[in-house]
């Protein structure tokens, strides 16, 4: 049998507990949002206008081999940069891959892969995706709109393609 203090102070520890999970939680979702924000605002609307410049110069894009998707992007940025184009920066050595660190999960490699009408986004988490779809569509359907996608090989990540 408990006593009365000991039950008030289960208690308060409990809720205590409650409350600081749930702070972490929600601070984690707020991070992760921000990240993804952070993702959309600085890296892929400057590709975006890098690519809608790209329509308004006389440039022959590079032939498109599925096998080497590295190999064609560093074709095309060496492209964009010899007609003046400013890349957005990238976190890693290469400008066409950014790594995306969220909060509580492996940070995620992603690979840009641009066409003359459209960005390919390899490797995005499901809830990257999802509040992509959110930004760039105005509602979330994977399906419909300016930016679809489907599941990659693995089963849980994703890949976009944003049409332009």
């Amino acid at each position: 049998m408990l006593t009365g203090r000991a039950a008030d102070k289960l208690t308060f520890t409990a809720i205590y507990l409650a409350v600081a999970v749930l702070v972490v939680w929600g601070a984690g979702r707020l991070v992760n949002f921000a990240i993804d924000v952070g993702f959309y605002r600085d890296y892929l609307s400057p590709w975006e206008l890098c690519l809608v410049e790209m329509r308004y110069k006389p440039v022959k894009w590079p032939p498109f081999t599925q096998d080497h998707p590295v190999g064609y992007m560093q074709s095309v940025v060496g492209l964009m940069k010899a007609n003046g184009l400013h890349l957005p920066r990238s976190n890693t050595r290469h400008d066409f891959i950014y790594r995306l660190a969220k909060f509580g999960a492996d940070a995620a490699p992603l690979l840009l892969v641009l066409h003359a009408n459209r960005i390919d986004i390899f490797g995005l988490p499901r809830t990257t995706f999802d509040r992509l779809d959110r930004f760039i569509d105005g509602r979330m359907d994977p399906g419909d709109g300016d930016f679809t996608g489907r599941l990659s090989r693995d089963q849980i990540t994703m890949i976009g393609a944003w049409r332009i």
